[in-house]
């Protein structure tokens, strides 16, 4: 599993999540994931019930694609 994610930031807040390239992971889940980190403003939310493998995918490259703006 893995999963390259483009992260938007605008006025110091987490405006949009791309999802540019997975392997194994469902656009479903990833979408379910973006909402709730967009909401939180946060990669602390919980994991998708029955995808928690993909969403911890997610959530790594949320983290990883932020931590190089």
């Amino acid at each position: 599993m893995s999963a390259t994610v483009e992260v938007t930031v605008a006025g110091g807040r987490l405006t949009a999540l791309r999802l540019l390239e997975a392997r194994n992971v469902e656009p479903s889940v990833a979408d379910t994931m973006f909402a709730a980190i967009r909401e939180r403003q946060s990669s602390s939310v919980d994991a998708v019930s029955g995808a928690t493998a993909s969403s911890n995918v997610l959530l790594k490259a949320v983290e990883a694609a932020a931590s190089a703006r």
